[in-house]
């Protein structure tokens, strides 16, 4: 009986390289092999490029792209891109951003938006994922 492969993990950033390798017409299998990942799972990357190409020019930053394994959206993207909005401009002002002065933010631009959610709360658990891919 044949034994199993260890499941591995593999970041954006590495997701993205393949892609690359796939272009210059290296094949499935020398990439998979290469990663320590199967052919299907190579495969399944070239046929979700376009997803992860998206998502990783979305990132901020090379480090966030390097710690993203995968592609999740936030909940509510109007307002995760409104606090970024947000947040971008109060750096340009020179102004100090917490933890505390983005939940209270998040709360404002809640009530503001069309979509808005009646029961949200700007949770500390909002405030780290929403930190994830920002910083």
């Amino acid at each position: 009986m044949a034994t199993k492969r260890k499941n591995v993990v593999v970041t954006m950033e590495k997701k993205l390289e393949a892609l690359g390798r796939i272009d210059k017409g290296e094949s499935l299998k020398t990439i998979a092999a290469s990663y320590g990942v199967g052919t299907s799972t190579v495969a399944d990357w070239k046929k979700n490029r376009t997803k992860i190409e998206e998502f990783c020019f979305k990132m901020i930053t090379k480090d966030s792209l390097y710690n993203r394994c995968k592609a999740n959206k936030a909940k509510n993207e109007t307002l995760d891109d409104a606090l970024y909005e947000w947040f971008c401009a109060e750096r340009e002002r020179g102004l100090p951003v917490s933890g505390p002065i983005i939940q209270e933010s998040a709360l404002k631009l809640n009530k503001m938006l069309p979509d808005c959610e009646s029961n949200f709360t700007a949770s500390q658990g909002l405030l780290d994922r929403w930190k994830k891919p920002c910083y």
